[in-house]
């Protein structure tokens, strides 16, 4: 019986015991880590109005070395993209050998009138000669720009002789998705000599209650003349003097989001005349 054990022993150190099973080994050798399964999840699918970019992560493992993982993207039944995934950290993926495989694909312009459509994005997992699939749709949110609703001001301003005669802008802005989504709210005024105000920069209006003293004019500390912060109307008070030039103001409005999209152009005029009701 000892020299039938020993026989055994010898044929397997002969034949390389780790690579070939044997009575005598306490678990047979498995090529494959059976904890891998084959598998595939699709786990995000956005996209980014301003970068024009369609973005994707999905799961994918499998027991082999051989997995090869692809993305189809349509709009409607129109198939717009087929690209090959991996999890190398190379391309569009983010970090290697994480079982992710990351999509950014920019959408060309010529694309743009079909971003309201609704979109889906197939992932397809093949491993030895096995095919799994995982889909999602989206409907991509297309950003609002505010909009200037009514400009409040004197349509006439009269130079005083001395001091100071006061007007008080006061801009009615709107956004479809509410008054935060406004970044702010500015004009550029184009003075009657042909030149614009504060070097052609956009003057800012302020939605701010009259909270901040902005600077001093002659003497005077003055806010932007706003009664009440948060409701949607930008104020500024715009002191004159008899120094002042007078002729028509030309003033273009605009409101601006915090995506950068700014409203179509409002335009409104001030006249501005001497005490006695000329125009120099």
């Amino acid at each position: 019986m000892r020299r039938k054990i020993a026989i055994l022993t010898l044929l397997g150190l002969m034949l390389g015991c780790e690579q070939v099973p044997s009575s005598l080994d306490e678990e047979a050798f498995i090529e494959e880590n059976p904890e891998v399964t084959f598998s595939l999840s699709v786990d995000y699918f956005d996209f980014d109005y301003f970068t024009r970019s369609f973005f994707s992560t999905a799961t994918a493992t499998s027991p082999h070395d051989d997995l090869q993982v692809t993305a189809q993207l349509f709009t409607g039944d129109s198939l717009v993209a087929e690209l090959s995934l991996n999890d190398s950290g190379t391309g569009s993926d983010i970090q290697a050998g994480d079982h992710s495989y990351d999509m950014n694909w920019i959408m060309p312009e010529s694309l743009l009138n079909e971003l309201s459509n609704s979109w889906k994005l197939m992932i397809t997992a093949e491993s030895q000669g096995a095919v799994l699939g995982d889909s999602t749709e989206l409907n991509p949110s297309i950003p609002q720009a505010p909009a200037i609703e009514h400009v409040a001001h004197q349509d006439t301003l009269h130079l005083p002789t001395s001091g100071l005669v006061f007007d008080t802008l006061r801009v009615t802005v709107s956004h479809p998705d509410g008054l935060d989504e406004i970044r702010d709210v500015g004009f550029r005024s184009l003075k009657p000599n042909g030149e614009y105000a504060s070097s052609g920069n956009q003057i800012p209006l302020l939605d701010d209650g009259g909270a901040v003293v902005l600077y001093e004019y002659f003497g005077v500390k003055i806010t932007s003349g706003d009664t009440q912060a948060g409701d949607g109307i930008f104020s500024l008070t715009l002191p004159l003097s008899a120094s002042d030039l007078t002729g028509t103001y030309i003033w273009t409005f605009t409101a601006r989001s915090w995506e950068g999209l700014i409203s179509e152009v409002f335009e409104d005029s001030l006249v501005v005349m001497t005490g006695s009701g000329v125009p120099q």
